[in-house]
């Protein structure tokens, strides 16, 4: 290995702290006695050897992403900090990492940029730089357009009959996609009685024969599976099941699958202090299956990250938000009592269609000074945004 010209000068060292001086660049550490150790031998030995792989293992500790050519959506400040072409906002570190040993391994990183593009419209800056961390210490799923997938424990309201159709169509949209099959081989039936009274619903696929009907009973087709759940915020009132949170409070009382709920953001509380505050709380599976135990339904629900209020420092497994879309209802086991936690299944579009004309208003109402351009489509969400966070 050639030698190169270093010239590394110790100004302070002890178990938690290392200033130095290498080639002409100051730098200061104040990190666990591991780090400032490691750091320290590798230094030691840049200075015995100065050869290229002792300066590159060096970097590799100050500035992991140093080993990285930056894809495009990526550049590096003149400070050394990675940000979002068109920002001036560093990437998280944990972020940054997660996405360079992602492009390690050859996966498409486009749902974090996504994801980090909607972080940088939050006006909370805690919240917006601390939110990754939130999703990779509970496996919070990111959907392809850079949401998350976040949980609601709630009780259905008092109802029977036709009211259930919507929890009807939900997990049974779930349950087909879950058996990697598609929703639209199969179709939804309401069954009446001989006066036209609803006796219940039933589901057939297109390979299979119509329900099995008992004398006197009537078969009425509603539709494809997967359009009717992709419709469910248009049905009638006496169709769609309604759901109440445990908390009682001014906002969020009624809630719909495929309808927002929402409050103003400056009535939620963002500080992180305090754990149950002002804001409608959606958390983690392992929150809410623990919290929902006594209650009679979980649903799925997705959350854009420019909406975080706090991650409340004392059980910051939940958080508080100021919109969230409900949008599945989760199955239970009915032999175990135990919830199912989805994986890869979601749906955004309804969501991305309601949010077009929401987002506008958000860069308007908080970062009209800050924001020169900014071009939102429900097909490739935010293509450009200027720094919204260095005011």
């Amino acid at each position: 290995m050639s030698e190169l010209s270093v010239n590394v000068r110790f100004i302070r060292y002890n178990d938690n702290s290392l200033v130095l001086r290498l080639n002409g660049s100051n730098y200061q550490f104040n990190r666990d006695k591991d780090f400032i150790d490691n750091l320290y031998e590798a230094l030691v030995t840049l200075k015995r050897d100065e050869s290229q792989e002792a300066y590159d293992a060096v970097m590799a500790i100050i500035d992991p992403m140093s080993a990285y050519n930056l894809p495009q959506y990526f550049e590096r400040t003149d400070a050394g900090d990675i940000v979002l072409k068109g920002t001036q906002t560093p990437i998280p570190d944990d972020l940054a990492e997660f996405l360079f040993s992602f492009l390690d391994n050859e996966t498409d990183i486009l749902p974090f940029v996504r994801f980090w593009q909607l972080c940088l419209m939050n006006p909370n800056i805690q919240a917006r730089d601390d939110f990754f961390r939130y999703v990779r210490e509970y496996g919070i799923t990111i959907t392809n357009h850079g949401y998350v997938v976040l949980y609601k424990a709630v009780n259905k309201k008092g109802m029977s009959g036709l009211e259930n159709f919507s929890e009807f169509v939900s997990e049974n949209y779930l349950k087909i996609k879950r058996l990697k099959k598609s929703p639209s081989n199969y179709d939804v039936y309401i069954v009446l009685d001989k006066y036209a009274e609803f006796r219940r619903f039933a589901l057939t696929s297109h390979s299979g024969n119509e329900p099995v009907l008992e004398e006197g009973e009537i078969l009425e087709k509603w539709g494809n599976l997967d359009k009717t759940f992709q419709q469910l915020n248009t049905l009638d009132k006496g169709r769609q099941t309604t759901y109440v949170p445990w908390h009682s409070g001014k906002y969020g009382q009624e809630i719909k699958l495929g309808v927002p709920v929402t409050m103003p953001r400056w009535q939620c509380d963002p500080d992180i202090t305090v754990g149950c505050s002002y804001g409608l709380h959606v958390g983690s599976f392992d929150y809410v299956k623990e919290f929902g135990s006594g209650l009679s339904t979980i649903l799925a629900v997705l959350v854009n990250p420019s909406n975080i209020v706090a991650l409340p420092e004392h059980d910051n497994s939940k958080i508080r938000t100021c919109e969230y879309y409900p949008y599945a209802v989760i199955e239970k086991d009915k032999r175990t009592g135990a919830w199912t936690e989805l994986d890869d299944v979601y749906f955004e579009s309804d969501y991305m269609a309601y949010e077009v004309d929401s987002l506008e208003e958000i860069l308007d109402d908080n970062f009209e000074d800050d924001i020169d351009d900014a071009y939102i489509s429900t097909e490739n969400r935010l293509v450009y945004i200027k720094d919204v966070t260095n005011r």
